[in-house]
């Protein structure tokens, strides 16, 4: 895969994340689409196993730096580590069943986001919960950020209707490195 395409494409994924995450929300609740996990599952679904888990690290801790989380009092911080162990769990269920789907239509791509979104918020909100009971943190009530996370999820399967044919155009770019097909010898 080309690494300089990749970042590149990160960089897009974040800043469209960041830029329009209050124009895509849903009315007054935190719920909109999260780009960079559409990118992490198609990675997931072409490139190799290596590869697709690094880049579901590099997403996950630039994830952890975006977004911060409240502090008991006041104030917020950086918390390294749930998005990338929640991405990577997500990139991991992909690399896992990506045998068994056809991987070039936008479908999969939907599909596969929208399991890997679900699997990086049930982590996320997990291990926040856990270490709020310990730390300083705040995360809000697990429920409810769950809940929101959730639908996050299915809106992200939403627009990848859209940003993943997108991401199959420019499939050419990533140079993955594809298997070579040899002859039926039944």
């Amino acid at each position: 895969m080309n690494g300089i395409i990749f970042a590149i494409v990160c960089w897009v994924m974040f800043a469209l994340e960041w830029g329009f995450r209050d124009a895509l929300e849903l009315g007054d609740v935190d719920i909109a689409p999260t780009f960079p996990v559409m990118l992490a599952v198609f990675v997931a679904l072409r490139a190799p196993t290596g590869v697709a888990m690094v880049s579901a690290v590099v997403i996950g801790v630039l994830y952890d730096i975006v977004y911060t989380v409240g502090m008991t009092g006041g104030g917020e911080v950086v918390v390294l580590g749930p998005h990338a162990l929640g991405c990577m769990l997500g990139v991991y269920a992909v690399v896992l069943s990506r045998s068994l789907m056809y991987r070039r239509g936008v479908l999969a791509l939907v599909a596969m986001t929208v399991i890997a979104a679900v699997l990086m918020q049930v982590v996320v909100t997990t291990l926040l919960a856990v270490r709020s009971i310990y730390d300083v943190i705040e995360p809000g009530r697990a429920v409810a950020q769950l809940g929101r996370g959730l639908a996050s999820a299915l809106f992200t399967g939403v627009a990848a209707v859209v940003m993943g044919s997108i991401l199959i155009a420019l499939r050419r770019l990533f140079q993955f490195q594809e298997p070579a097909r040899t002859a039926y010898r039944g």
